[in-house]
């Protein structure tokens, strides 16, 4: 750790005290006896400085020298303060977490994470790299003078652990992490003890997997990772951290996936049963309305059409709001003398409708019945002598084109009879007033 300090020459705050009981002889600075150990004193203003680590152990773990474990520190330092272009905070250790701030109000605070990551058990992990993988550093805040930081492990708690996390501040260039470095805070700091006849040096890892005393629950997995420790996996299906001792494993409920499965079952039930029924629905409309068609003269007016324009797919089918507003709203009378219909033609059609409501059932005439008429209307209308210029000649090939009806309308009050042709043209006659 580096400091710095200026015009502190004859002054009471530059303390440094010298511990003659150890060996070899220490010097501490201030009254932080054991804890801020003076390395190096430069003439430049600059002063090397020894912190602790500050260590913070899972509670499953029962090994633990309570003695060696401190998670926060807390320092003043003051005159003095650190350097933010020489000094990092590291942390180390599974799912552990670092926080460096000041002890004054109103101030940020530095943090950095370091994760689990099964690869670190690789050959490349051993490599000097701090870069998130069970160790992290970041930069520190600037002239930081009274200060605080701490350690965390097992931040997260869906991933339980058994390891301890390490946070402390170091010089930039002093340390260089390795995976081994996590087997020797473990050892340092849980007084665990090492099995020398199995291991070929004192840094070398256990298989504790191996050995038949490892606290994995039944069914689980063991893994010999991290270095120094050993993982318990539940298989899949299940929740827990897979120890004997701790929160074993545990099936997952599958309310949800058999609510979920139900809920799509009935909604796939509703959905198919309005489909078949929106289909047969559609099906009975569609055969209704070729029934009207051939009841009300469909073919008819087909056939109709294919006479006069030669194709009944060139016929434009009107819209009800286009009938509406050529027909004033079906009102003939309002509307007959903005068409080119003539008053008598709009006058016989008015009273054959209204007799054609007012029977029922079967006497009811039929569309091609009511076509028949209503074309011996217009034909009577067409070839009134009065009002066309004809010779002799023209008036008897238009008799003779003329085509023959014969349409009986009969009521329960009066009988007419309608006839139209080269027969008798004459004798067409509608009453005019309806009745």
């Amino acid at each position: 750790m580096v400091g710095h300090f200026n015009n502190l020459i004859h002054t009471f705050e530059f303390v440094l005290t010298c511990n003659q009981t150890l060996s070899p002889q220490t010097l501490f600075l201030k009254n932080y006896n054991s804890l801020v150990r003076v390395l190096n004193i430069s003439l430049d203003g600059q002063l090397d400085i020894s912190l602790p680590i500050a260590i913070n152990c899972n509670e499953i773990s029962q090994s633990v020298n309570e003695s060696n474990q401190h998670r926060r520190f807390e320092f003043d330092l003051a005159p003095f303060h650190l350097s933010s272009k020489k000094n990092k905070l590291t942390v180390v250790g599974s799912d552990a977490a670092g926080l460096l701030w000041p002890s004054i109000e109103n101030s940020f605070t530095v943090a950095c994470v370091s994760l689990y990551d099964d690869v670190v058990d690789e050959p490349a992990s051993n490599e000097s790299s701090c870069s998130g993988t069970f160790c992290c550093e970041t930069l520190i805040q600037n002239t930081l003078s009274n200060f605080v930081y701490l350690s965390s492990t097992n931040i997260f708690s869906n991933r339980p652990s058994d390891t301890c996390g390490y946070a402390f501040l170091v010089k930039d260039g002093a340390y260089s992490f390795s995976s081994k470095d996590l087997v020797v805070f473990f050892l340092l700091y849980k007084n665990i003890l090492v099995k020398c006849a199995q291991t070929s040096s004192y840094l070398s890892d256990i298989d504790e997997c191996k050995e038949l005393s490892h606290d994995c629950f039944e069914g689980a997995t063991c893994k010999n990772f991290p270095p120094g420790n050993y993982t318990c996996r539940c298989p899949h299906g299940h929740r827990g951290d897979g120890r004997k001792s701790g929160a074993k494993c545990t099936r997952k409920s599958n309310i949800i996936i058999i609510a979920l499965s139900v809920s799509v079952s009935i909604l796939t039930l509703i959905g198919g049963t309005f489909y078949v029924y929106w289909t047969s629905k559609k099906s009975k409309l569609m055969k209704l309305k070729e029934h009207f068609f051939q009841k009300n003269g469909g073919l008819l007016l087909q056939q109709e059409l294919v006479r006069y324009s030669g194709s009944a797919e060139m016929t434009k089918i009107f819209t009800m709001e286009e009938l509406k507003e050529a027909t004033c709203y079906y009102d003939i009378f309002s509307c007959y003398s903005q068409l080119d219909i003539s008053l008598p033609i709009a006058i016989d059609c008015q009273n054959h409708a209204k007799h054609c409501l007012r029977l029922k059932g079967e006497e009811r005439p039929t569309m091609k019945e009511v076509a028949t008429e209503l074309e011996a209307i217009s034909i009577v209308e067409k070839h009134r002598w009065e009002k066309v210029n004809f010779s002799s000649e023209e008036t008897e090939n238009l008799l003779k084109a003329t085509p023959s009806y014969s349409f009986s309308v009969v009521d329960d009050a009066d009988k007419r009879s309608l006839h139209s042709g080269s027969e008798s043209l004459s004798r067409i006659s509608l009453p005019l007033n309806g009745r």
